[in-house]
């Protein structure tokens, strides 16, 4: 009898786009996306569960990334939640103003105490 086991199956999870940002590699200004990445241990080819996971913004262009914090990871997943619902016209400009508005005084709050990008990286 013989076990397969492994390591490294990879799932990305894309929670939309987030803010517009320059990036410093490929020095383009675009909407970056939300990622969440994670690492799992697989029993007969089947992901059992996660060791590693890891957030990040991407550059959509050249894919260069900056790994964000519980609280930033928070508070973007919430901003692409309201660029999405104002995409899929669910919302108002106005709405959305408002409920950016909310979040970027917390993400300020926040931000106060940790700096908001560390650096930046090839994901």
């Amino acid at each position: 009898m013989f076990i397969l086991f492994g390591w490294g199956h990879t799932k990305n999870e894309n929670f939309g786009k987030v803010l517009p940002r320059k990036c410093g590699n490929c020095k383009n200004e675009e909407y970056w996306s939300l990622f969440k990445i994670s690492r799992w241990f697989t029993l007969f080819f089947i992901p059992v569960f996660p060791y590693q996971t890891k957030k990040y913004t991407i550059c959509p262009v050249c894919q260069c990334g900056t790994e964000v914090n519980d609280n930033q990871f928070e508070s973007y997943k919430t901003i692409a939640g309201i660029n999405a619902a104002y995409q899929n016209q669910s919302i108002s400009q106005e709405e959305r103003d408002q409920r950016l508005a909310a979040v970027f005084t917390e993400l300020e709050k926040n931000e106060n105490t940790e700096g908001e990008f560390s650096g930046q990286s090839r994901v």
